[in-house]
């Protein structure tokens, strides 16, 4: 007669395939996981998606936080590259009535070096400054007022991505007032003006408000608020370069 303990200890002591099949798949998915985060990531730009935007900026709001973000990046990028350069010409213009960075190496040479270089630093923490108050202002806002509730990733992608073609403008503006100031910038002030009409429109776009009310609280708000803290930044900041 078989006893009934020694089998139930013989089947304990048998291995279970389900079980040891499940650790073959946890040690492989480790493995890949491993692998798959020594690997370094890679950042591609479709030239094609770049053209889009540059013809159709509201093309951003077909952007996806998730494996699209860089665009968003990019566009602020290029929004930030087309202040600096029309500030390097602006200041440049001024001060060569004044000093002249790059005439010699003595001591007036060395204070109109440090006086530019001063300025340029100036002008990219503003650019930098600007842009998160602004994209900020309409965060807050936006889940304020709205009934959708946006990551601050899908606000960078879709709000950077609409400022490719006012970067551009920007960039153009900057390099036509070294050769006709006025006109250089006539439409730097245009692309800083349609950069703001595009940010506030893809805005209302993404959320989904419940009435007129809520949207006309947000741009009011969320501008009134940028225009505000820009002007303290501003301020605090200084730029005079006397």
């Amino acid at each position: 007669m078989t006893d009934p303990d020694l089998n139930l200890k013989s089947d304990r002591n048998e291995t279970n395939p389900y079980t040891e099949n499940t650790d073959d798949k946890r040690k492989e998915l480790v493995s890949v996981a491993n692998s798959a985060s020594s690997q370094p990531v890679k950042i591609k730009i479709d030239t094609k998606m770049v053209i889009d935007l540059l013809q159709n900026p509201l093309k951003s709001l077909e952007l996806h936080s998730s494996a699209q973000w860089i665009y968003g990046i990019f566009g602020v990028g290029a929004a930030l590259l087309g202040f600096i350069v029309w500030a390097i010409v602006t200041i440049a213009s001024f001060m060569s009535l004044f000093l002249n960075p790059f005439s010699s190496f003595g001591l007036k040479g060395l204070f109109g070096f440090g006086t530019w270089m001063l300025f340029l630093f100036q002008a990219l923490i503003f650019g930098l400054l600007s842009q998160t108050v602004l994209m900020t202002s309409v965060w807050l806002f936006g889940n304020r007022f709205a009934d959708a509730k946006l990551s601050p990733k899908e606000i960078v992608t879709v709000l950077g991505g609409v400022q490719w073609l006012p970067g551009a403008a920007m960039i153009v503006g900057g390099l036509l007032s070294a050769l006709y100031f006025p006109l250089g910038f006539a439409v730097f002030a245009a692309a800083l003006l349609v950069n703001l009409v595009l940010i506030l429109t893809a805005a209302l776009e993404m959320y989904a408000f419940r009435s007129t009310v809520h949207k006309a609280r947000m741009i009011v708000v969320s501008v009134g608020v940028y225009f505000f803290v820009t002007f303290i930044l501003f301020s605090i900041l200084g730029f005079n370069p006397l």
